[in-house]
């Protein structure tokens, strides 16, 4: 039997026909690297207070959330338009940058676990994978005039966007996230979280102040007012936030000596009238009068009492309430994802 030897031309091709063997068959078993930037729309949506779990506080938003970002430039842009409490709204975020933890990568992030026993995070919200999240400040207009946090007065909220691969709540049941070892999620468990498989939108919307709610303020002072020289007390109304509730009760008693009219104006810090109320009575009745406003600027109010009549002694019981720190999550079902375009 003959043999066939392999030309030495042929021997010297082997290698170069392995290399090029070994490197196709890398290019073929090797996954593709995930994207660096994202597009997405979400239509419908459901925006909730606070950390609602239970849907107890879900509205529709009537709207939708257009998301194109880049992660290695961390720039791109967000804008949600909507209705919410009947007016029209926007809520645009243009600028990303980093914050505290090392996993924000400079505002933005993509294809990482994030919160519940993730170790990125707190444990608020469950555990989710995110193929893209931010982090930055937002714009908020309601109808055609900025929506300013009512605990700083500026325009600048605090925006967490997070587009998901895991979903945590079920729209189709009120809105839940759902545990299955209580029901309702809890912080406090975060492994009992009941995870679905379908892409979700998460955007946080909340106040740049410190967390937690400003306590109501309660005082009560005395003073004399009216007399010959029509003389005004002055009392400071401390306000720390805009939108807080100002109710001031004052009563004279019914001194027979203590004739009115007396007047009692509540004025802001700019010194615009907020609030006014006369006490007029004759001798044998109590003057008193109740004022009540919504503060529209941050700062001392003050309260005057005055009278042109007999001088009186006079009581007032000032209660400040001011709103819940503002913190809005906003949630998407209805989501398409594709590659960005940056």
């Amino acid at each position: 039997m003959s043999i066939i030897r392999p030309s030495s031309r042929t021997l010297a091709a082997i290698p170069v026909l392995l290399l090029v063997a070994t490197v196709l068959s890398g290019c073929i078993s090797e996954a593709p690297p995930p994207p660096t930037n994202l597009r997405a729309i979400g239509t419908g949506g459901t925006i909730y207070q606070g950390w609602d779990y239970a849907g107890a506080t879900a509205q529709p938003l009537n709207g939708s959330i257009e998301i194109d970002v880049d992660d290695p430039s961390n720039s791109g842009l967000v804008t949600v338009r909507g209705v919410w409490a009947g007016e029209n709204f926007t809520i645009t975020l243009s600028e990303f940058n980093h914050t505290a933890d090392d996993f924000h990568d400079g505002g933005v992030a993509m294809h990482f676990p994030e919160h519940g026993a993730s170790g990125n995070g707190n444990t608020l919200v469950p555990e989710m994978f995110l193929l893209l999240a931010t982090w930055g400040p937002a714009t908020f207009e309601l109808g055609d005039e900025a929506f300013k946090d009512p605990y700083t007065g500026l325009e600048n909220w605090s925006a967490h966007l997070m587009v998901t691969d895991t979903g945590i709540r079920d729209e189709a049941d009120g809105g839940k996230v759902k545990s299955a070892s209580s029901g309702i999620y809890s912080p406090d468990a975060p492994a009992d979280a009941i995870i679905g498989t379908d892409n979700e939108v998460h955007l946080i919307i909340e106040s740049t102040a410190p967390a937690g709610d400003i306590p109501e303020h309660n005082e009560t002072v005395t003073g004399t007012a009216g007399g010959p020289m029509s003389e005004t007390t002055m009392f400071p109304v401390p306000v720390q936030t805009r939108d807080a509730n100002i109710r001031i009760e004052i009563d004279f008693g019914a001194d027979p000596q203590e004739v009115g009219p007396y007047n009692a104006v509540l004025r802001d810090p700019e010194g615009k009238v907020i609030a006014r109320q006369t006490m007029a009575g004759t001798q044998a009745m109590t003057k008193s009068a109740t004022i009540e406003a919504t503060s529209e600027v941050i700062g001392n109010h003050t309260l005057e009492v005055s009278g042109p009549g007999a001088p009186g002694e006079f009581t007032a019981d000032i209660t400040v309430t001011h709103p819940p720190r503002p913190f809005y999550w906003l949630h998407w079902e209805e989501v398409t994802i594709g590659a960005g375009g940056r």
